[in-house]
């Protein structure tokens, strides 16, 4: 009978039961899931961690490791596998000209597996695979091309300069988004990828990576206690081989500069013989030179003298010939003058021949007329005078011609002489001709003569000249052998300087080395691994605030409603006590009415809660976490704590409420209760106010401080539920804006462009020229990671140093939470971030420590803790570093403003196209970036909406419920007097509206530090949150909580439609 009567209670009053039910399933959910977050979070990294092996330990040397250290760790017990590996960063290049640092690593065998997400595994030591965060599928096929910005001794560590892509894979080394910092580039690795060991072209593996047999619970005391006894044994071993390779090193150096030695003094003898040699042979011909010289000198004396001589000869030659000439030309003229002679001869004797004739003619005229005279004398013709004077005419004409033929024969004689002195001219020009031709014979002998000296004299020039060509090549030759034999004397000589010297050098640095510095490291130096404990304990953190707020509801809440359930059936319990059935019986019936819903909500929560909760939260932390998909996993010890505590509120209370009305005897629980006593409210007290209030709103004030348990319930899930709207609209408001609130209130420099070289950054004409059409200034930093030292060891920090700090105004602010400026560090100070001072304790005043990867240490004053929001920055002045780390630093970072109008992608192309130019970081695709990532909270926030929503909707429907149970027969009573359906809702549900104004007022409140809790749980490295709401989230929270109150008096509109007026005309007995 109980049983039935049980069933038809919950039938009855499904309502109600459902609620309790709804209550329990919302708060064994939350718990469960939040709490059961954690542990499939942690198994499913854990399955993924062990199915690719990951290290246990990581073993470094700064010696580096051999092949025989690797065996012998693998030897070692209880051991899996030890694996050599390679590791080096190196700059990348891609297509758009952007560099990036990728970590290159050496694929292993065992250890650290890969997941391969596209493509192929390397076949070849030409192939590789990449990071598949940072490199697309689109990109299988193309070179990773190692930058020209690596140095020669970063290059040689890699057995070609291109790697082609054939997969896109997840490392296990990896799990989270960040892959450490480094010294090149900008000082973040943006990628990794691995390769054949073959790829490689070191001499030594960098690291050994070490997998136990074993495996343990992830982070579980036990598998730390594992490595803690361990870790001697491993450090121990680690320092002897290390040791061992440090002796074998030493022997080898010490083996390497004794034959050095020994082969320098070889080839010292050598070479001191070759220079002998060469000396004695420059000798002899710097003799050979000298004597050809001599030759030389004396053979060009000669020929000058032979040259004189021939001049000589030419030049009585000359005058010889112009004796000839003249000769010629006397001798000439004598023939001439001969042949005028002989023509005067020959005039002289025809002449005489011709006076001859005439003188004979006229003797013998003179005789024929002497005859005649006589003739005529004798012939008397003539007188004798006459004829004497004829006689002696004609003797005197003879006379005369006898003086003529005496002169004749005279001149007879002296033209036979000239004749003869002709003859002698004849002869003598004729001997004189035959001189002239003798000389002119002689001359061309002579000529000839001297033309054949002058061809040997020409040709003993040629040789002369030749001669001395081959002399001055013989200088040059002996110059150069002199200059070479020196060059060879002063390299030989610096040779054997330089190679003792690298011996002294070799021998100091083995004076000066050092054992290695080995080290036994564990997961904990993981970054991923140790911050995926960090959130895991975070969402460990939050689920021990949520849930039990919300059991404490769904206590109060089961609690009310039981209370009210045996109020309500007092009479039935007396009856059932009249008729004989035990308290135990009776209580039965009640427990169970709750157990069971308590039961089946905390089943349905469960299962719905472990499976809906954790896919939200890991979808949230995908975005930073590259581990396969979430596993399901059921925690039988979590179902029965749910179940428990679940039962153990609704059990608990159901017991406390029949406890006491049990106590009754069955005749006092058959007649009704007597109502609670009158009492004054608060208000009456006030007449100015009270007497303004119309008779209904004095009715609803009394109802509110008449019914304390349902006012401090609804106000407990009201403020609970706007709590909840306000944390995670806070939670929106702290998370999501982080990016513009770095790169819009602290860096508001619009591109960062990295120079190669410090060099290259004196060149501004060209920077400027490139950047006129876009910008409007820019300023040069110098950007690096560097060590923090605090107390359990180093945290990476980000330190910038402006060039010139009094131009920062417009590219970087400096001020704290309030919004106050803090000024640029000076000489011995630094500026660190308010996180850095939050999580260590930092403040302003205190010294700190800062170490550089080589060991630089710098000591600086905190002058102030400025607001940041993307990772950790520290700012330093450059005087400081200068004095400090002994070197200016370098200022190789350019931040740049733009124009308005200028399009920061044109400008970044722009920069990129500089020969000068690594990289370029537009800060507005940084902001785009971050705030996709931080997208995801937006379904954390939705589930948390819900999750109130949820809450109001079952605190209000119960205790509505509840509260027109109460008063069905005053509601039945005003329906009766002619309320109206909206008048009887107002007049029922004004109370629900105040309340829900008290406790969405009181939520807030509590919303406030809520949210602050929550927000000290939730700590992400690479993020600092600025803990903060938005006035406009209150106003939502407000408004949806009223909302959510608006909705159920809608709802519960109906069932004050379904009471009977009829109640009212009942009895109360």
């Amino acid at each position: 009978m109980i049983g039935k009567s049980t069933l038809r209670e919950i039938k009855a009053s499904f309502g109600r039961y459902l609620a309790i039910l709804a209550i329990v399933a919302l708060g064994v959910s939350i718990f469960a899931g939040l709490k059961s977050t954690k542990p499939q979070m942690l198994v499913s990294v854990q399955n993924y961690l062990e199915e690719k092996h990951f290290f246990d330990y990581r073993l470094l040397s700064t010696w580096g490791f051999e092949q025989e250290d690797v065996e012998v760790f693998s030897q070692q017990e209880g051991v899996f596998s030890a694996e050599g590996a390679y590791s080096f960063d190196i700059l990348y290049e891609d297509n758009t000209g952007n560099e990036y640092v990728l970590k290159a690593h050496s694929l292993t065998e065992k250890v650290n597996l890969l997941e391969l997400k596209a493509g192929r595994m390397p076949d070849t030591d030409t192939e590789c695979v990449v990071d598949a965060s940072l490199f697309t599928e689109e990109q299988i096929g193309e070179k990773i091309v190692l930058g020209d910005g690596n140095t020669l001794e970063d290059l040689e560590n890699f057995k070609y300069r291109e790697y082609t892509i054939v997969g896109l894979v997840d490392s296990s080394y990896y799990i989270q988004f960040e892959r450490g910092n480094t010294s090149l580039g900008n000082g973040k690795i943006a990628g990794f990828m691995y390769l054949m060991e073959s790829g490689f072209r070191s001499e030594y593996y960098t690291e050994i990576f070490v997998k136990f047999q074993d495996d343990f619970e992830l982070y579980s005391e036990a598998y730390k206690e594992f490595l803690e006894e361990k870790e001697p044994v491993w450090e121990q071993l680690v320092e002897e081989r290390g040791d061992r390779r440090f002796a074998d090193t030493l022997q080898e150096a010490r083996d390497e500069i004794a034959d050095a030695r020994k082969e320098l003094e070889e080839e010292r003898a050598d070479a001191q013989a070759e220079l002998d040699d060469a000396k004695e042979q420059l000798e002899e011909a710097k003799a050979k030179l000298v004597n050809a010289r001599k030759e030389l000198t004396e053979g060009e004396q000669e020929l000058a003298d032979a040259e004189k001589e021939i001049a000589e000869g030419w030049k009585e030659i000359a005058e010889k010939e112009q004796e000839l000439v003249e000769g010629e030309e006397e001798l000439l003229k004598n023939e001439q003058e001969v042949l005028t002679m002989e023509q005067e001869i020959a005039d002289g004797f025809q002449e005489w021949y011709h006076n001859e004739y005439l003188l004979k003619q006229n003797l013998e005229e003179l005789s024929q007329q002497e005859s005649q005279i006589e003739m005529a004398l004798a012939a008397g013709l003539m007188t004798p005078e006459y004829a004497a004077i004829a006689k002696a005419q004609i003797a005197d004409g003879k006379a005369q011609i006898n003086a003529a033929f005496t002169e004749l024969y005279t001149a007879l004689g002296e033209l036979n002489n000239g004749k003869n002195q002709l003859e002698e001219v004849k002869r003598q020009i004729t001997d004189a001709k035959a001189e002239i031709q003798d000389a002119r014979k002689q001359l061309a002998d002579a000529k000839e003569e001297l033309r054949k000296a002058e061809s040997e004299i020409a040709l003993s020039k040629q040789d002369i000249v030749d001669g001395w060509a081959d002399y001055e090549d013989g200088v040059a030759e002996y110059e150069d052998g002199v200059a070479e034999y020196e060059e060879g004397l002063v390299e030989f000589q610096a040779e054997i300087a330089d190679a003792e010297a690298e011996i002294a050098d070799a021998e100091a640095k083995i004076a000066d080395l050092e054992a290695p510095k080995t080290f036994v490291l564990g997961r904990n130096t993981n970054v991923g691994y140790v911050c995926f404990e960090s959130d895991c304990s975070i969402v460990d953190g939050i689920a021990n605030i949520f849930p039990v707020f919300f059991f404490l509801v769904a206590a109060l809440v089961c609690m009310t409603t039981m209370n009210r359930m045996v109020e309500e059936q007092r009479t039935q319990i007396g009856v059932l006590k009249a008729l004989g059935y035990g308290r135990k019986t009776i209580m039965f019936k009640y427990i169970f009415y709750s157990g069971s819903a308590a039961l089946i909500g905390s089943v349905v929560g469960f299962l719905f809660g472990t499976w809906f909760f954790p896919k939200v939260i890991w979808s949230a932390y995908g975005i930073m976490y590259d581990v396969s998909g979430l596993e399901y996993v059921f925690d039988g010890w979590m179902a029965v704590i749910s179940l428990a505590a679940s039962l153990l509120c609704c059990i608990g209370t159901t017991w406390l409420s029949c406890r006491y009305e049990l106590g009754e005897v069955a005749a006092q629980l058959m007649r009704p209760k007597a109502p609670k006593a009158g009492k004054r409210v608060l208000l009456e007290r006030i007449p100015f106010l009270w007497n303004r209030l119309k008779f209904l709103h004095k009715v609803t004030v009394r109802n509110i401080f008449r019914y304390k348990k349902r006012f401090f319930m609804m106000v407990i899930g009201i403020s609970g539920c706007t709590a909840l709207l306000v944390t995670g609209f806070g939670l929106k408001d702290s998370v999501t804006n982080v990016a513009n609130q770095q790169f819009q209130e602290i860096h508001y420099y619009d591109i960062n462009a990295g120079y190669t070289e410090v060099s290259a950054i004196n060149e501004t004409k060209e920077l400027a020229q490139t950047l006129a059409p876009f910008s409007d200034g820019w300023i040069y930093a110098a950007e690096q990671a560097i060590d923090l030292e605090i107390k359990n060891g180093v945290k990476t920090v980000n330190m910038i140093i402006l060039q010139d700090p009094e131009n920062m105004d417009g590219f970087l602010s400096l001020h704290d939470k309030a919004g106050n400026n803090i000024a640029y560090p000076g000489e011995g100070e630094v500026v660190i971030c308010r996180k850095l001072s939050e999580i260590y304790g930092l403040k302003t005043g205190d010294m700190i420590t800062l170490r550089e990867e080589d060991g630089t240490v710098l000591q600086v004053c905190i002058s102030g803790v400025c607001e940041n929001y993307i990772y950790s920055y520290i700012y330093l002045h450059a005087d400081t570093y200068a004095k400090q780390a002994g070197v200016i630093p370098e200022f190789t970072s350019v931040f740049i403003n733009l124009k308005e109008d200028a399009d920061a992608h044109m400008a970044s192309a722009a920069l990129m196209g500089l020969e000068d130019i690594s990289s370029v970081t537009v800060n507005a695709d940084m902001m785009d970036r971050l705030n996709s990532m931080m997208g995801s909270i937006d379904y954390i926030v939705l589930v948390i909406v819900l999750c109130a929503a949820a809450l109001a909707f079952i605190v209000l429907y119960n205790l509505t419920n509840i509260n027109i149970t109460e008063r069905i027969r005053e509601i039945a009573t005003i329906k009766v007097l002619g309320f109206h359906r909206g008048e009887t809702a107002a007049y029922v549900f004004r109370e629900n509206t105040i309340l829900s104004l008290i406790g969405a007022g009181a939520g807030l409140v509590l919303g406030y530090f809520m949210h602050q809790f929550v927000m000290s749980k939730v700590v992400v490295d690479m993020v600092s949150f600025d803990v903060y709401i938005k006035p406009v989230s209150y106003i939502y929270s407000f408004l949806l909580t009223l909302i959510f109150a608006w909705l159920i008096n809608r709802i519960m509109t109906f069932k004050l439609e379904r009471v009977n007026m009829a109640e009212s005309l009942k009895s109360v007995d």
